[in-house]
């Protein structure tokens, strides 16, 4: 609500015409197009880290690329037979995937079933 403050405090119709304004300043989405791709390409080769990568693009040709879309693109590039992961400087850590895991946490625990009750113990 703060940033929608005027100078005479809240105002609905006022909040909403700056929060519009705000929305179109954001960044807009950039497409992977077959330059961008070369030039990622390049610098990968060069042992750049995907990090880099999205650092050097934003400062020298205001391009914003997240380092995870060029991690995805290196993944895409290694099931299609690429080779750019070897380029990589932790090659051999598998990356983990940021949201949920599809097994369980406990994957070696027996289940409720066939454990001792508590007397026993």
């Amino acid at each position: 609500m703060r940033r929608n403050l005027g100078k005479k405090g809240y105002r609905p119709k006022q909040a909403h015409v700056m929060a519009i304004a705000r929305r179109h300043r954001a960044d807009k989405f950039v497409k992977m197009t077959p330059q961008l791709i070369v030039i990622i390409d390049n610098l990968i080769r060069n042992d750049h880290s995907p990090e880099q990568i999205s650092g050097a693009l934003k400062r020298n040709n205001s391009i914003r690329i997240s380092h995870e879309t060029i991690y995805q693109h290196i993944l895409s590039d290694k099931t299609t037979g690429g080779n750019l992961y070897q380029h990589l400087r932790r090659s051999n850590k598998k990356r983990k995937k940021r949201y949920g895991s599809k097994n369980p946490a406990r994957s070696n625990t027996r289940p409720c079933e066939h454990r001792s009750t508590a007397s026993h113990r």
